[in-house]
């Protein structure tokens, strides 16, 4: 201790006054202090040699030869600090060790025996105070077992309140499970370095089970890290199965931060949260939030396909040891490429010409490929690479509209159009021979039949943008906010209040390259288009192959929402669907009432009140109360409430002579 903090902790005795030299445990700060020290001291030997918790020490050798030169530097370091050991807790060659109330080994990390006994040998819970140390024992091993949440939930019920304990056989069912599970609990082993971890994710209706896994040195056999189980609140049960799916992620994302952080992790469950919360065009409240948690982690989606007879999480918690398991992959499965040679086959069946197209985005950049069969049986391909940012669904359009020209340069009266899943592998170096050849090994055709060569091109638009036509000789709409985004300089007609409006306009823009884009309140960028542009989105969202005739404001928030903007949108969407010939002949007839209606105003206050009674309150209030008397004065707002056991005549005017009157 130091000397001017001994006198804090002086204490009394029979003898005399005495206080402490060195610092006790009894202290609130003693814990974090002393494994400061400890970590100061052991700097350089934590996590290689030695681990500390704060006065636990472990000395951890992979090897029997070299754990006395770690013993022997410990002792040295301890030496030197004048730290001293007691004999009677120490153990030295020991080939496992209780730390912190579970067994570490080589193998992993065990249950302790003495716990599981513990649990094993609790009779059956007659009281909720019994129920809460059932529930405190399996919480603190909760690590190791899996959807806890769900096979305990008969037994959290008991513990509401007010609820008497009713011991059926579901809780009995629970509780034997529990203990026969323990019989053969899980081995749970810490992430090897430079491997991509597994989470297995099980949403169900009222709660989510998680299990973090990572393969053995042999590939052959996935490793449980951690188990998860969370119970879904009162407002998260109400969810659409998708928002739970992105919620439960986002939460075991949080409570495993410290293991994803440092891998690539394979994310396999029934639905892709990941693709709903990166593909929305908006997001705001609970999404947004959520995407703003896993943007940090390196998370990816597959699909289960290898592991025998698993379709959720606690299918590969039951079944550790499939002699027949196949390992999952390190790289993101379903990269197989589909023959061309299926076009034969199919050729029975659709004897037209036939269209099969596909469309890639990766890393490198995005492209499509499409492959137009005659009727005879010839081939012919096409590829492009795009030079435009594109989602994997924009490709595939571009490569579905590509497909078509080629098929009316071609001069093709009767199509037939199907979707192929071409995948591609690609290669530092060497990528468009490399492509080739991989192309070339995987279509399967006879020997009669010829393929034409395949045309790369070069597009550097999306397909909508030749469709458009060009907008006339003025200048579109956002024309002065781009050049003063762009170079600063202001119209030459424009005053100084004209100045100062500009630039407050194009604060609230944002200029990338040559096209402009709105910021809004939730930090999303809307692409600005002209007036032509703008005539044709209200035409394809209105009333296009999908437009479901919406009012004019819906149609100005699904556009938003689709990603454009121009200033007077609102009032064109209402205009351009007041236009509409569909909507004037088929929509609804809005009938105007035969009077001008008048809303109750109070000219000034207290002029108007207004009585009601809520009524009756079951159960009744600790005082026997069952009504609520409420006047409100019409021009502030004002409330007065009592409550009483029984409203009547007498108690309305004690209520208006207490509250109003005086």
């Amino acid at each position: 201790m130091a000397e001017e903090d001994r006198e804090k902790t002086a204490f009394i005795t029979p003898w005399g006054t005495f206080c402490y030299r060195v610092m006790p445990f009894g202290l609130k700060n003693t814990g974090a202090t002393y494994q400061r020290t400890m970590t100061t001291l052991f700097h350089d030997m934590i996590h290689k040699e030695i681990e500390v918790y704060v006065d636990d020490i472990i000395i951890k050798s992979k090897k029997a030869e070299d754990h006395l030169i770690d013993l022997r530097k410990l002792f040295e370091r301890l030496r030197k600090y004048n730290l001293k050991l007691n004999p009677a807790k120490c153990a030295f060659g020991a080939p496992a060790g209780k730390l912190l109330g579970f067994i570490v080994s080589k193998k992993g990390i065990e249950l302790d025996p003495a716990k599981i006994k513990a649990i094993r040998d609790m009779p059956v819970p007659k009281t909720q105070k019994d129920v809460k140390s059932f529930r405190g024992k399996i919480n603190f091993i909760g690590r190791f077992i899996a959807q806890l949440t769900a096979t305990c939930e008969p037994l959290f019920k008991l513990l509401k309140k007010n609820v008497p304990l009713h011991w059926n056989g579901e809780c009995q069912q629970a509780f034997d499970k529990i203990k026969d599970y323990l019989l053969h609990s899980p081995v749970l082993v810490p992430p090897k370095p430079g491997r991509p971890l597994i989470m297995y994710l099980s949403v169900l209706d009222g709660a989510v089970g998680c299990v973090l896994g990572q393969h053995d040195d042999s590939g052959r056999k996935e490793q449980a890290i951690y188990y998860l189980s969370k119970k879904f609140t009162q407002y998260e049960v109400h969810y659409s199965f998708i928002e739970k799916s992105c919620c439960a992620l986002a939460w075991a994302a949080q409570k495993l931060r410290h293991y994803l952080l440092s891998h690539i992790t394979y994310l396999i469950s029934r639905s892709d949260p990941l693709k709903y919360l990166l593909e929305k065009p908006m997001l705001t409240g609970r999404l947004a939030k959520w995407q703003m948690i896993l943007s940090e982690f390196d998370i990816v989606f597959t699909s289960q396909k290898a592991v025998k007879g698993q379709v959720i999480a606690d299918h590969l918690a039951e079944n550790p040891n499939d002699d027949d398991y196949q390992p999952l992959h390190t790289y993101f499965p379903d990269e197989e490429v589909l023959l061309v040679g299926v076009a034969e086959d199919m050729s029975e069946l659709y004897p037209e010409w036939r269209l099969f197209f596909d469309g890639a985005a990766n890393s490198l950049g995005a492209g499509i490929g499409a492959v137009l069969v005659s009727p005879e049986g010839k081939h012919y391909p096409g590829a492009a690479k795009l030079q435009f940012p594109c989602t994997n669904n924009m490709t595939e359009y571009e490569a579905c509209i590509f497909g078509l020209k080629m098929a009316l340069e071609m001069e093709v009266k009767e199509l037939m159009a199907f979707s192929l899943e071409f995948r591609h592998l690609p290669r530092a170096r060497n990528v468009f021979a490399d492509a080739l050849a991989t192309l070339s090994s995987m279509i399967q055709y006879p020997d009669e039949l010829g393929i034409e060569p395949i045309r790369i091109q070069l597009q550097d638009k999306p397909a909508h943008c030749w469709v458009i036509d060009k907008t006339s000789g003025e200048s579109p709409w956002y024309n002065d906010i781009k050049e003063f985004i762009k170079t600063g300089s202001y119209p030459l007609e424009a005053s100084a209040n004209d100045k100062g409006f500009l630039r407050r306009m194009a604060s609230k823009f944002f200029l990338n390259g040559e096209v402009l884009y709105k910021r809004t309140s939730d930090l999303n960028l809307l692409r600005c288009i002209d007036e032509d542009e703008a005539q044709y989105m209200m035409k394809e969202v209105h009333s296009g192959v999908c437009g479901p005739h919406m009012n004019g404001h819906l149609l100005a928030r699904k556009i938003m929402r689709t990603g454009y903007f121009w200033l007077t949108m609102e009032r064109d969407c209402i205009d351009f669907v007041r236009r509409c010939i569909k909507c004037q002949v088929h929509g609804d007839v809005i009938r105007a009432p035969p009077t001008e209606l008048h809303s109750m105003v109070a000219p000034w206050p207290c002029s108007m009140w207004g009585m009601d009674v809520i009524g009756t309150i079951d159960p009744p209030a600790s005082n026997g109360h069952r009504f609520i008397l409420v006047a409100i004065e019409y021009f502030t707002k004002w409330v007065e409430a009592e409550s009483f056991k029984h409203v009547t005549k007498k108690v309305v005017a004690n209520f208006l002579r207490d509250h109003i009157i005086c």
